[in-house]
């Protein structure tokens, strides 16, 4: 077994500190990964944090371990459009404070600063395919096949995306092919730590299991039509709710969730308008449930 399988399992088997290693290992592919769409020191380190956090409460719902490196981009993907989105500033590219440098000369640390910057203006003239594929060869000590396995794509398919950036480059790359990671900005043990300290707090919330078949359109479900956000550390119902992938989810006639609501005919008329179905109104008209598409129960109740 391999070593992430091996942490995996230990983090489902009641193992937290396990996961210590699974971020050592991906901590600088998924800060890359997410700089490649932020363009910006700080919210790619927020992102990354947040990844990993994610990750860690969703970690039982990884349905193939050994994918492990591409769920963990997928998700850094989607927690850096959320902060792209959220934030209008200016590209940070100094005051560098947060990630953790080699001990170098005044000289040495102006040349490597010119260097990095020089590097960076070049890959952000990329696509995000292209610019993740570069960041992560350039600055990242991962291995071409370690790098198609966290993107989900082919060894081939990372050479060509190097090619096709190597082209449409300004400056010349050749001279990185070392790949010297010491002369870039890294993800310390601090990151780990900050990471560790804020598991215990996740535990302590409380999680409901949702069997259904397609986990991926189930959270899209959830959050279109009842609003839940899942990237959230803090959930507004005070549960962690997580998808559980089943061919046949054992239905119950009895609301899996109730949700209240201080305005039952408006909670009505909102899911009638987004077509969900069979929403049921109780003879008290005190509450309603309704289905999932998996035909999981809910209902609303009057507060």
């Amino acid at each position: 077994m391999n070593e992430p399988l091996k942490w995996i399992e230990a983090v489902r088997a009641g193992d937290a500190e396990a996961y210590r290693h699974i971020v050592a290992k991906y901590k600088h592919a998924v800060y890359y990964a997410a700089y490649a769409v932020l363009y910006d020191h700080y919210l790619a380190e927020d992102a990354a944090q947040e990844t990993f956090l994610q990750a860690f409460l969703r970690l039982s719902d990884l349905r193939e371990p050994d994918k492990i490196g591409s769920w963990l981009y997928a998700i850094s993907r989607r927690q850096s459009i959320r902060l792209k989105k959220k934030q209008n500033r200016l590209v940070l590219r100094e005051n560098m404070d947060r990630v953790e440098l080699t001990a170098e000369s005044a000289e040495a640390s102006v040349m490597r600063r010119q260097t990095y910057e020089q590097i960076w203006q070049s890959i952000g003239e990329l696509d995000e395919k292209n610019r993740a594929a570069t960041a992560l060869y350039y600055m990242s000590d991962m291995s071409m096949k370690e790098i198609a396995g966290f993107l989900g794509v082919s060894v081939r398919a990372v050479e060509s995306r190097l090619q096709r950036a190597k082209k449409q480059l300004r400056v010349s790359l050749a001279a990185l092919e070392a790949r010297a990671t010491a002369s870039y900005p890294v993800l310390g043990s601090a990151f780990e730590e900050r990471i560790m300290r804020e598991i215990p707090n996740l535990l302590r919330i409380p999680r409901i299991f949702v069997d259904v078949r397609d986990a991926d359109y189930a959270e899209a479900w959830y959050e279109a039509m009842l609003g839940f956000d899942f990237h959230s550390r803090e959930p507004a119902l005070g549960v962690h709710i997580s998808f559980r992938e089943v061919p046949l989810p054992n239905l119950s006639r009895d609301p899996i969730l109730t949700f209240g609501t201080p305005d039952l005919e408006e909670a009505l008329s909102a899911l009638q308008a987004k077509k969900v179905e069979n929403c049921t109104l109780s003879s008290d008209r005190r509450s309603f449930t309704f289905e999932d598409p998996f035909g999981n129960v809910l209902a609303f109740v009057a507060d």
